[in-house]
């Protein structure tokens, strides 16, 4: 789907609504009748023993950390780009491992691996939800990052004390859009639904007819149909992101879960509930939203489904894409190995080269590695290493892969293209995207190499064009690729300086292999420069707040220039003032505390 932006700041601790809900206390009770064993485990493959953490004995301080850490890492962009920052971040973490013991051959033996589990128990929604939203997979990463030698997978295994039955293939196969409201103006999901469709078929299994964006009650007859070993996919907005684009104020302080056509939000454990109610058992719930990782696929597990996916707060949506496009064809490969299948597609993902830093898709199993992994410990069982399934991959191409031609080239190759609807000097002058997506993807497991693939994408603006053009293919094993954040064209300074006002202009793209089109489309869009302004002069030499309320007004003019939902928090007074007409320096001289 296209790319989604402006990340919500959700509260860490549960709701505190949830707890005059009965029925829904005795549900989760009845899931967690005994009790499992205390404390967090890391298990390493191969390691006899597990490394029990040494977690602080107060409940507050783990909830301290786990809070912290959580916030920390959803306001990333505040630090991820300043390295001392960055650094510091770093170095705290390692204090983080120290304290809880992860030091010395212990650390050594979690670095060594490309794959660790970290165990957690579960008694009940409100007992060590800390353990649960911890950023698990970013912390361990940042600990080792120094020790390690190639790209680490960390999932997770909630202990629960239900007998577990034997694994089955996956049964059915469900997919879930929910975009309410404006939210589905702008975003398309037939690409994430076609990964479905191809996932399940590969499967042997058939997709069920499409829900789309439904109320509170189509929500739960959905749920309530998926049966055990079925798989359920989540396209689309979770309760944080949807409000904060349909500019709610109640965004921040919402409960996670999914928004529904009312508008009002089915929280994570009532999902969890309808999803298993009657002991159903569902193979795998796999949520592409954000905010999902934490409780909604926690939940989830929790209560009956066998493993969830769910991402820690925003992810690039072509990257998640991409995730689950090779997440599901290593499931298939792998005899639908989950973690197996897992740690495949987040290694390929990482090795993109795409921004990361801090991003984090979250496995949640009710098996343990030890189970579903076997060969790590014993001689028998397998351990399906990345390189196992690629080798499948290869044979299952090489036994029946499509030969392609000018004739069916368009069966086999999409391109998904959505571009910006405004452009301004800002996003030009800073080499900006043009796009908020550009895909090309391969529509079934059978296609092999795609070669000789070529981009152009071209600009107008008055006389003259300004072009970008790329040459690609998409490799045996590359499902997609993504291109929104490559391509890119710079403006001529004289040009972007001459222009005082909007003004409407076309973007070109055409998309071939060798001579046959695969898309050619030309869109309007807007191209917005905003009136020069000076910076107020001070009867002092600039300093901190000066600086910082010069970074306001120079930010709230570029704020004034794109779209409500990337103005972030600089949607505030001095902005109503400008786009009032009046002068935003005095709201930004107040803000800092510093005299107009």
């Amino acid at each position: 789907m296209a790319q989604r932006r402006q990340r919500p700041r959700p509260s860490a601790a549960p709701s505190k609504k949830r707890a005059a809900q009965p029925k829904r206390r005795a549900v989760r009770k009845a899931a967690a009748e005994d009790t499992p064993d205390d404390g967090v485990l890391v298990i390493v493959p191969g390691v006899a023993d597990p490394i029990r953490l040494d977690l602080p004995a107060q409940r507050a301080a783990i909830e301290e950390l786990a809070m912290r850490w959580s916030y920390s890492l959803r306001n990333r962009e505040r630090w991820v780009s300043r390295q001392d920052l960055l650094e510091k971040h770093r170095q705290e973490i390692r204090e983080v491992a120290v304290l809880v013991g992860l030091t010395g051959e212990k650390l050594a033996a979690v670095a060594s691996a490309d794959l660790i589990e970290v165990s957690i128990p579960y008694r009940s929604e409100g007992k060590d939800w800390a353990l649960r939203i911890m950023p698990w997979e970013y912390l361990i990463a940042t600990a080792t990052r120094e020790l390690r030698r190639g790209s680490l997978t960390v999932v997770r295994h909630l202990r629960t004390t239900r007998k577990l039955a034997p694994l089955a293939p996956p049964g059915g196969w469900w997919h879930l859009e929910s975009a309410i409201d404006s939210l589905r103006e702008g975003y398309d999901f037939s690409a994430e639904r076609d990964l479905v469709r191809q996932a399940a078929e590969a499967a042997g299994g058939a997709l069920a007819p499409r829900v789309r964006d439904p109320g509170r009650d189509a929500l739960q007859r959905l749920l309530e149909g998926v049966k055990t070993n079925d798989v359920l996919h989540v396209s689309g907005f979770d309760s944080h992101q949807g409000l904060q684009l349909l500019d709610d104020a109640a965004a921040e302080r919402v409960d996670d879960g999914i928004l529904v056509r009312d508008g009002s939000v089915v929280s994570a454990w009532e999902v969890a509930e309808l999803l298993t109610s009657g002991g159903r058992r569902p193979r795998l719930a796999a949520f592409n939203i954000y905010y999902s990782a934490s409780r909604t696929a926690a939940a989830c597990v929790a209560l009956g489904a066998d493993a969830a996916i769910g991402f820690q707060d925003s992810f690039d949506d072509a990257l998640a894409e991409l995730f689950y496009v090779t997440f599901y064809r290593a499931w298939q490969l792998s005899g639908f190995n989950t973690a197996a299948a897992f740690r495949h597609a987040w290694q390929f993902v990482k090795s993109q080269e795409q921004p990361l830093h801090g991003s984090g898709v979250v496995l949640w199993s009710a098996r343990s590695i030890r189970e579903t992994l076997p060969g790590y410990w014993t001689r028998r069982g397998e351990t399906w290493e990345t390189t196992a399934i690629d080798r499948q991959w290869d044979a299952a191409l090489a036994a029946g892969a499509v030969a392609l031609t000018p004739e069916n080239i368009t069966q086999h190759v999409a391109v998904d293209v959505v571009p910006l609807k405004e452009l301004n000097y800002s996003i030009l002058h800073n080499d900006g995207g043009l796009f908020e997506k550009f895909t090309i993807r391969k529509t079934g497991p059978t296609v092999g190499r795609v070669a000789n693939l070529h981009v152009q994408a071209q600009l107008h603006v008055g006389t003259d064009a300004y072009p970008f053009r790329l040459s690609l293919e998409l490799g045996e094993r590359e499902s997609q690729v993504d291109l929104h954040q490559r391509i890119r064209v710079s403006l001529a300074t004289a040009l972007t300086r001459a222009l005082r006002e909007s003004v409407r202009t076309t973007l070109y793209v055409d998309v071939s292999w060798g001579d046959q089109v695969l898309k050619r489309e030309t869109w309007p869009i807007t191209l917005r420069i905003g009136a020069p302004f000076a910076l107020p002069e001070l009867d002092h030499r600039a300093r901190g707040r000066d600086l910082s309320a010069y970074t306001c007004l120079i930010m709230t003019h570029i704020a004034a220039l794109v779209e409500p939902r990337h103005r972030g928090v600089y949607a505030a007074p001095a902005l109503a003032g400008l786009m009032a007409g009046a002068d935003p320096w005095p709201d930004c001289a107040a803000r800092e505390n510093v005299a107009p």
